[in-house]
């Protein structure tokens, strides 16, 4: 009887340490399911903020390449402003020396006309003068070489002084002409370097003008891709996305023994 009572006791122990043994298995099956559960919500929310910060530093990165583009783009218009009010100048400045080298040559065609004049004017005063005795040369060139003004008393005199004092204008004449000349010259040769420098200039202009029209595109093509970034695939998105996973795996692999965090 005895035994028969120990025997039922061991029974009912063997059963009741049956249903703990399952009951902690199922516990521990549960422990299992809800952490892992936990760390692939973990696992998927650290990978989306990887994926959010590497868009965010691709943003910024393209928005300091447009900043940049921006900045030489506004300095290439700057100096595209100060080559046009050079030009301006330049143009401005050979316009002087058209309007001067005109005025030079209005005065030249005056003084070859007074020249062309008094030296008819000569002509005609020697003929004259060949014409007198040649008593009457001689005593005017007299009188001339003492210094008694244009006065003669001979006729003769007075024609050979004027024919001189011609001479000597028309030397004077030719002198300011050649010096005329030599002034034309030289403003000419200003105008040319003017308007070669004028051009060359131009050229600059609407080579920094292009390039500025070249940037203003690339610019505008980078904001647009700024404005509409490209969709990631989930998992291969950012180069740190495989480590983070490895380090979540083993970080599971070391608590899946330890009790499951509070919600």
């Amino acid at each position: 009887m005895r035994q028969q009572e120990d025997l039922e006791a061991a029974k009912s122990n063997l059963l009741a340490a049956k249903e703990e043994r399952v009951s902690l298995v199922e516990h521990a099956e549960a422990m299992k399911v809800r952490s892992e559960a936990s760390w692939e919500a973990e696992r998927s929310a650290l990978q989306q903020a990887a994926e959010r910060q590497a868009e965010a530093v691709e943003k910024s990165e393209r928005a300091a390449v447009s900043e940049e583009i921006q900045a030489r783009v506004d300095e290439l218009n700057r100096h595209i402003t100060q080559l046009r009010g050079t030009v301006t100048k330049r143009e401005a400045s050979a316009k002087r020396h058209r309007e001067a080298a005109k005025t030079l040559k209005e005065q030249l065609a005056k003084s070859e006309s007074s020249a062309a004049d008094l030296q008819l004017a000569v002509q005609r005063l020697e003929r004259e003068s060949a014409e007198l005795p040649s008593s009457a040369r001689q005593q005017g060139q007299a009188e001339v070489s003492r210094g008694r003004g244009l006065r003669m008393r001979h006729g003769g005199g007075g024609g050979w002084q004027l024919a001189e004092e011609a001479r000597r204008q028309v030397a004077n004449l030719q002198g300011g002409c050649a010096h005329l000349q030599q002034r034309l010259s030289q403003v000419e040769v200003d105008h040319a370097k003017a308007v070669a420098a004028a051009t060359q200039l131009h050229i600059e202009a609407e080579e920094a003008r292009m390039s500025a029209a070249g940037r203003s595109v690339i610019n505008e093509q980078l904001s647009r891709t700024v404005r509409t970034p490209s969709k990631r695939p989930p998992q291969s998105a950012h180069p740190q996305a495989p480590r983070t996973v490895r380090t979540l795996d083993a970080r599971r692999t070391v608590r899946t023994s330890k009790p499951p965090r509070s919600a």
